[in-house]
């Protein structure tokens, strides 16, 4: 069936894409918000720590639909910003300070971030071939820690089985 994310989706850093809730049955997908793996996502609205936040997608379940405080951003001038870097300088402490200077909202609102304030941002643009260089040392970062999530799920599905025979008396 179809979901639509929730902000937890992307608060944490990563994309989760168990962060949703199903899509309202009588309500229609729209096929141009589906997220896909690639797609840079960005909290446009949030609480001022949150509001900001960005996430790569990697993989997801399939099916799921972006939501009105979200958007998906594709660099403009797409041959000289990186998705990968822009994600990453969007975590940095000064960023994410210039972020929540431009979000708006009243008293006891979540801020929010428009596309215009967005657009007008001004971030550090290195040569493209230090960002590719950055995005190569992150994909290969982001390999790591996926071999060891794996390996970790392993060694738990391990020690429950030890567990179990433990248990059971089988040792």
């Amino acid at each position: 069936e179809w979901s639509v994310l929730k902000l937890g989706a992307i608060s944490k850093g990563y994309f989760d894409s168990n962060e949703n809730k199903a899509l309202s049955k009588v309500t229609e997908p729209d096929p141009s918000l589906e997220v896909i793996p690639g797609d840079l996502l960005f909290a446009r609205k949030n609480t001022y720590d949150l509001v900001g936040r960005t996430a790569i997608v990697r993989s997801t379940a399939g099916r799921q639909l972006l939501p009105d405080l979200i958007f998906r951003l594709t660099p403009h001038e797409e041959g000289r910003l990186l998705r990968e870097y822009l994600n990453v300088l969007f975590q940095q402490p000064r960023v994410r300070c210039s972020l929540k200077s431009i979000a708006s909202g009243s008293s006891g609102s979540m801020p929010n971030i428009s596309k215009a304030r967005l657009q007008n941002l001004k971030i550090p643009l290195p040569p493209l071939e230090l960002q590719q260089e950055f995005a190569r040392r992150v994909e290969a970062v982001e390999k790591l820690k996926a071999a060891h999530q794996r390996s970790l799920e392993e060694m738990d599905a391990l020690f429950a089985s030890l567990q179990h025979r433990a248990f059971r008396g089988e040792l």
